[in-house]
């Protein structure tokens, strides 16, 4: 099967720590299986094509200055990066896939990644959901105004629901999204994510407790609030009173978020613990194993996760992993079988897991054993793959079965769905002329007002208890005047990529 895979980023070779390693697994598990794997991703630091593991992979820089108004509006910065990642991939893309000629397309989404390659209708099209922008949003994690989420909703949800099939890594994300879109459960498979068995693999350092520090405390992954670093920090102290010689590390980029970093560091001074924390930022592969399989506890103290696959990586090195008990962290982890659950946003709880497992060697022994050979079992890459092609398969039967106007009908009005608020009605109309390119600004302002309108219509009916056919008549109007201009500005930056 000829298969083309947009997804945000991919590794150069399976050493780069910073990057998507799913990506990677995935498309090295269909090769395997004998598929023609074509990935399209973005890259700050290169673009053209080249081969990684026998794999075509076609790199786009990202240009901001093409979509700078949108990113202009500091309410809607992250919509708008994920917003111009999608529009940049397909624009920059589209001939090369198109050469291709895949069967299907599968986008690894975050946020309307795929809605470009749904909207043009050309392939089958399934969304590989990574996670959800919106969930942390709205727990937190992210921080974002109203209007951010309640776009980034719109855009996440029309993409999901519009796609022929959608695919997660763990059976949590489904249910948040069925919750909210009313979507079936057929829409939905539960693919759990693929990870190769870890080869070379270092024997630990052999050592006392009362040489070495001890417990030996790792974090790796992105340091941001997501990420719940800061539960890790304002866990500490309650370990130092226990076990004053320990050591945190703490492995990841924290540039995505320096002003976090700094309060990190501050609050580490202010406990006086600066001896016993150390930030490395990104570190080599080789140099992540080893101070994995020498750490006594691997910590992913997440506000939300589809997997985490820094805690899968860990429990397949044989490490004992405590994790918080949110979405697909909770499914990965099994407390006191494979590692060992805490609440998420509860550091005093951390911190005591923390000290009891530090003081039960048999107990994490245990835990690492079981979690090293259940976590390869979970995540078969042979059995990932298969169960992806059975997923393909089913998505091209129903894009072939599907009418095009049906499924731009069904963007539509999940987006509408999505923007109905009134906040947004009063924000899109204040916006000033020159925010908006010229194009995108008539467009949007056209439906604006169009959507403004008749949300009027609806309240007037609400007051009055009006039933009668001519309002009927009005509503339909409306919603067929809104459905023809974003068909013409989907048509329109098609046939340009500038706009």
């Amino acid at each position: 099967m000829r298969i083309a895979i947009i997804t945000p980023n991919y590794p150069s070779e399976p050493i780069d720590g910073d990057f998507l390693t799913m990506s990677l697994e995935v498309t090295l598990g269909l090769k395997s299986e004998g598929h023609d794997v074509f990935v399209v991703t973005l890259s700050a630091e290169k673009e053209g094509e080249e081969n990684v593991g026998g794999v075509r992979v076609l790199r786009v820089k990202p240009n901001f200055d093409q979509y700078n108004g949108l990113a202009a509006v500091s309410d809607l910065s992250i919509f708008s990066y994920w917003l111009h990642c999608a529009l940049l991939l397909y624009s920059a893309a589209r001939q090369a896939v198109d050469e291709f000629k895949p069967e299907i397309v599968e986008c690894h989404d975050f946020l309307g990644l795929g809605l470009p390659w749904i909207c043009d209708r050309k392939y089958p099209v399934v969304i590989r959901m990574i996670g959800s922008l919106s969930e942390m949003m709205r727990n937190g994690s992210v921080a974002a105004t109203d209007m951010a989420r309640q776009f980034s909703t719109a855009f996440e949800f029309a993409t999901i629901g519009s796609a022929s099939l959608a695919v997660s890594l763990c059976e949590d994300l489904p249910l948040i999204v069925r919750r909210m879109t009313g979507l079936p459960e057929d829409h939905f498979r539960v693919i759990r994510a693929p990870l190769s068995p870890p080869k070379n693999i270092p024997v630990r350092d052999t050592g006392t407790k009362d040489i070495c520090p001890y417990p030996e405390i790792l974090f790796w992954g992105r340091v941001d609030p997501q990420k719940g670093c800061d539960l890790l920090v304002e866990s500490l102290p309650t370990v130092a009173a226990e076990f004053p010689n320990f050591k945190a590390t703490f492995v990841g980029s924290w540039q995505g978020d320096p002003l976090y970093f700094e309060k990190l560091t501050k609050r580490v001074q202010e406990m006086e613990l600066t001896k016993n924390v150390e930030f490395t930022g990104l570190l080599p592969r080789e140099q992540l194993v080893k101070l994995a399989v020498n750490s006594d506890l691997c910590v992913f103290p997440s506000q939300y996760e589809g997997a985490c696959y820094a805690a899968l990586e860990a429990m397949s090195y044989g490490c004992c992993v405590i994790a918080t008990k949110v979405g697909g962290l909770k499914e990965y982890v099994q407390h006191d079988v494979t590692g060992w659950h805490v609440p998420c946003g509860d550091h005093e709880a951390l911190g005591q897991a923390i000290v009891k497992l530090s003081h039960d060697d048999d107990l994490r022994s245990r835990l690492a054993q079981k979690a090293k050979t259940e976590i390869l079992r979970v995540c078969d890459t042979k059995s990932a793959a298969q169960a992806a092609q059975e997923a393909y398969t089913e998505a091209i039967r129903r894009f072939s079965s599907a009418t095009s106007s049906g499924t731009f009908n069904s963007i539509v009005s999940m987006l509408l769905d999505g923007l109905a608020d009134r906040s947004i009605f009063s924000y899109l109309n204040d916006l000033q002329a020159n925010v908006y390119q010229q194009g995108l600004q008539a467009g949007l302002e056209q439906c604006s007002a169009e959507i403004a309108g008749l949300k009027c219509e609806l309240q007037k009916a609400r007051e009055q208890l009006a039933t009668s056919r001519s309002f009927k008549d009005r509503v339909r109007s409306r919603l067929g005047r809104i459905k023809r201009r974003l068909k013409e500005i989907a048509n329109t930056s098609r046939q340009d990529p500038s706009n």
